[in-house]
């Protein structure tokens, strides 16, 4: 996912550097809480995606008066991600149980 904020196009990039950013900024691990939350993991997931991004928080929030359907864009950005991370996980704990019991 992209966002072009002020003529500048920042790549959104969810990951572990996304949690990391989010975490380094609330001191807390993410929970979707909230908007404050939500918004907080965007800029975290910008600032993952463009190493090289000086967007400060506040000119983003202020982009995002401006662009209120890019928050909408995120949100199922990061449940799409959310849920391919989760069948992911889901796939390797069926095939952890598949040779736990082909071992015995």
């Amino acid at each position: 996912m992209d966002i072009t904020i002020k003529e500048k196009t920042y790549n959104v990039k969810y990951g572990f550097r996304a949690l990391l950013i989010y975490e380094n900024i609330t001191n807390e691990s993410f929970q979707p809480n909230g908007l404050n939350s939500m918004l907080i993991l965007f800029y975290s997931c910008i600032m993952a995606g463009n190493k090289d991004a000086t967007i400060d928080f506040e000119s983003f929030v202020d982009a995002l008066d401006e662009q209120p359907e890019k928050v909408s864009e995120f949100g199922d950005y990061i449940l799409a991600m959310m849920t391919k991370n989760n069948n992911i996980s889901e796939k390797v704990e069926t095939s952890k149980k598949k040779a736990s019991k082909k071992s015995k």
